[in-house]
């Protein structure tokens, strides 16, 4: 499974590319609205864990964009998280 994670708190998005590797999926990850699209007309993921703040652009502009894309990659989840701290 392709995972296409857009998170811009470095700490948060390095984090879960960890866990989600050590899991065994395949991870592209990205801090940015902008690079998340790009990466994600490249590969095609199965599913895309979004960040709703980014610094770009609205999380939520960004589903809307996913929502357009092929069935195979139309799930998405919200992170909302505001630190590692606040965990």
């Amino acid at each position: 499974m392709q995972i296409l994670l857009v998170e811009d708190d470095p700490d948060i998005r390095i984090t879960l590319e960890q866990n989600l590797e050590d899991a065994g999926y395949v991870v592209a990850a990205a801090a940015t609205a902008e690079d998340a699209v790009r990466l994600a007309l490249a590969s095609t993921p199965d599913l895309v864990l979004l960040d709703l703040m980014l610094p770009d652009r609205p999380g939520s502009e960004v589903l809307g964009y996913f929502a357009k894309m092929p069935a195979a990659s139309r799930i998405a989840c919200s992170l909302g998280l505001a630190s590692l701290t606040a965990l």
